[in-house]
């Protein structure tokens, strides 16, 4: 019933206890899609040993960024719903299981996310975050994402474009209740910030069309204040 797609990037650290996550939940109808993107790097390379029938690796030894792997995995997926999940995060047993119930109770509903409990990097609860689509804790109709594919243009803002460009024929939902440990580091990356906002940039620019003029200029600088703001301190 659920394709779980993990596509895996510099992910050796964390990757394990994903794995163990989903392994865990008390939902069983489920395959797991890991994509390694790693140029040369194959599932060994990671010291993983998987012998699970329901779970496929694709490790082609290439590097095609997490909007191909993600859009490779919707085509690959035989499930009717799919379900995000980054490599270093971690899966509450019940993720699946609540998730499904709700899109089969909301026929009306494309995407669902949840609220997420913060973690560090040692894995010590932080916070919560109970606002916004949190990509990793995303679940939708399969069909719905073959039919709005990401766009690689837009990686490392990829999932702010796609709900950007949908959200005018699109349903989204949203359960309260925290089913994933969402990892966020404890020192901001400058490098990957200004990455991110750059991204999120191009994703405004490719949307201007469906976006009204005050909100697109609105989106752009508050975006570049945000990263002056971030270069300066």
């Amino acid at each position: 019933m659920v394709t779980i797609g993990l596509p895996v990037y510099n992910g050796e650290k964390w990757l394990r206890e994903a794995l163990e996550s989903i392994v865990a939940q008390d939902f069983l109808d489920w395959e797991l899609i890991v994509t390694i993107d790693d140029e040369g790097i194959g599932i060994k390379d990671y010291g993983l040993e998987i012998r699970d029938e329901r779970i496929r690796v694709v490790a082609d030894g290439e590097h095609k960024g997490i909007s191909a792997r993600i859009n490779q995995q919707v085509e690959m997926a035989r499930g009717e719903y799919f379900a995000r999940m980054d490599a270093d995060d971690v899966m509450l047993p019940e993720r699946l299981s609540v998730q499904v119930k709700y899109m089969e109770e909301h026929p009306e509903v494309d995407v669902v996310s949840s609220s997420a409990i913060i973690i560090d990097e040692r894995g010590e609860k932080i916070g919560m975050r109970s606002e916004g689509i949190i990509h990793p804790s995303v679940m939708g109709r399969t069909t719905w994402f073959r039919e709005h594919p990401y766009r690689s243009e837009c990686d490392g803002c990829e999932d702010w474009d796609l709900w950007l460009r949908t959200r005018e024929n699109s349903v989204f939902g949203f359960i309260k209740e925290p089913l994933i440990l969402y990892r966020q580091p404890e020192k901001v990356d400058r490098k990957k910030y200004l990455l991110r906002r750059r991204q999120g940039r191009v994703a405004i620019r490719m949307n201007r069309d469906i976006l009204p003029a005050w909100r697109y200029y609105g989106l752009l600088i508050d975006s570049y204040a945000k990263s002056v703001y971030r270069m300066i301190f």
